[in-house]
């Protein structure tokens, strides 16, 4: 399989002393060839010691971590928490037995992040750990570390602003069909994300985890119409944007209600043009589905989008300063949309459901098994 790929976690050496500059990490692998000789390759790799905190959390790619943390609590959906025990393996077809393990994995996720926020809330008490976090001039332009000096942004002080956006992706891989037990996918469909998704590249995952979003903004006066990105939310559905969005398995061309009009066909076109070219080497093939605001069919691609409509303005505008761009008028329109939102809806926002599981407080504290167990 050319698209195998593995993903390994490994624990820290208890016995790495501080005068340590590096660690070191051999993988062996055998494996036969077709003339029946074995064949054994040895790959050393060295990796620098973090120095403190602030130097430990650059050190993570914010790529790679939600795809381990991911395939991991998608893993134990499948198969359950311990290998010591008897497989207890989601089959296709035995939907109670998934549901539980995916209601156990999602447990096991919101455990992790709030051992993730607990910790680094310690880390905050402590000045020196405070110090090293603070920005340095050269580096306060970097995106990574731009939220740590937007005010009002309290999410700074409770989870690592370098992690941001791993956290964003594995609350969406969460509400995903991989994660999320109920009827938004069939069975099969979910047995077969889940295992496209525990053998497919970084890439891949990354597409699977989270919706990637592009917008053309129409009937703005000297602009050229550009793809632009925008973040996977309800409250990018503005009446004069036509969105392409990229969900691995669907693809999806979005159209505002002040977009309707056939003259905007050409960059209808243009969407589809730019997500077919980005999937064209994609197995399995994505469909491609092209629906306007009202339609039912857009609920396809709508339910797939973190509803930020339920949060504070406030709030969200820190996440999303376009917003701040809105006249009255065009604020209300975007807000009559999710008039009949119910707040009592298991689907939550990022905000609420951060908030839900990193208090001290929270039953997270005490329920679940951290993914990196």
């Amino acid at each position: 399989d050319p698209l195998q790929t593995l993903s390994i976690m490994l624990s820290v050496n208890s016995e790495l002393e501080d005068t340590d500059k590096y660690a070191f990490v051999q993988c062996i692998v055998r494996f036969m060839e077709s003339e029946d000789s074995l064949v054994t390759r040895v790959s050393s790799h060295r990796l620098p010691l973090a120095r403190d905190v602030r130097d430990y959390l650059d050190g993570i790619d914010e790529e790679v971590l939600p795809i381990v943390l991911g395939k991991e609590a998608v893993y134990r959906s499948v198969v359950g928490r311990y290998d010591d025990e008897p497989e207890v393996e989601a089959l296709a077809g035995d939907a109670d037995t998934m549901d539980m393990l995916a209601e156990d994995a999602q447990t096991d996720l919101d455990h992790t992040v709030h051992c993730i926020s607990s910790a680094f809330r310690v880390l905050l008490l402590d000045d020196s750990s405070r110090s090293n976090l603070v920005l340095d001039e050269e580096e306060a332009d970097s995106p990574s570390h731009q939220r740590v000096v937007q005010s009002g942004n309290s999410l700074d002080f409770a989870f690592p602003p370098e992690l941001a956006d791993s956290l964003h992706r594995l609350y969406h891989l969460r509400r995903s069909p991989m994660l999320s037990p109920g009827p938004l996918r069939g069975v099969d469909d979910r047995a077969q994300l889940r295992n496209l998704f525990l053998r497919l590249p970084l890439d891949d995952c990354l597409c699977m985890m989270a919706p990637s979003l592009w917008s053309i903004q129409v009937g703005t006066p000297g602009t050229t119409p550009t793809l632009e990105p925008i973040p996977s939310d309800t409250l990018t559905l503005w009446d004069n944007r036509i969105i392409a969005a990229d969900h691995h398995d669907g693809l999806f061309v979005w159209s505002g209600k002040a977009t309707l009009d056939t003259q905007y066909d050409g960059i209808r076109q243009h969407c589809q043009d730019f997500l077919l070219d980005r999937s064209k080497l994609r197995f399995p093939q994505p469909q491609l589905h092209v629906v306007h605001e009202g339609e039912s069919m857009s609920r396809r691609f709508t339910t797939r989008l973190a509803p930020t409509h339920a949060d504070p303005w406030d709030r969200v505008v820190v996440h999303f300063p376009a917003l701040q761009s809105l006249t009255p008028m065009e604020k209300t329109s975007l807000l009559q949309k999710f008039v009949f939102h119910d707040e009592q809806s298991d689907d939550v926002s990022f905000r609420r459901w951060f908030w839900s599981v990193a208090s001290a407080g929270s039953p997270a504290a005490q329920q679940g098994m951290s993914l990196c167990q």
